[in-house]
């Protein structure tokens, strides 16, 4: 039976993974908009994609690290990762508009 200090680690714990799963994606495309659109507005379709890629794998590493059920491990990784995705995709516009006031 475990005691009160271990269920409070474990829920610290997930409380960052979830922290994590949150802003880590948000972190990782905000600093690639603006290493590659500061200098130059020569970026590529292809690198944002791969950078979209990159974030939602960095956010769904915290995901799979839940300490929960592996079944409820992917279910909710089948929700994380579109959701996760159209935001950020709509996100980078947002991004682009108020940092660097260049929209569409």
């Amino acid at each position: 039976m475990p005691n009160e200090t271990t269920e409070g680690v474990g829920q610290r714990r997930f409380g960052w993974r979830l922290v994590g799963a949150a802003i880590a994606p948000f972190v990782v495309v905000s600093a690639y908009l603006i290493f590659t659109r500061w200098s130059s507005y020569r970026s590529t379709a292809f690198g944002d994609y791969v950078c979209l890629t990159f974030s939602v794998v960095a956010g769904a590493v915290f995901v799979v690290m839940f300490p929960i059920r592996p079944l409820h491990r992917a279910l909710s990784l089948l929700v994380y990762i579109p959701l996760l995705a159209t935001v950020l995709f709509l996100y980078t516009f947002w991004f682009i508009a108020l940092v660097f006031h260049d929209g569409l």
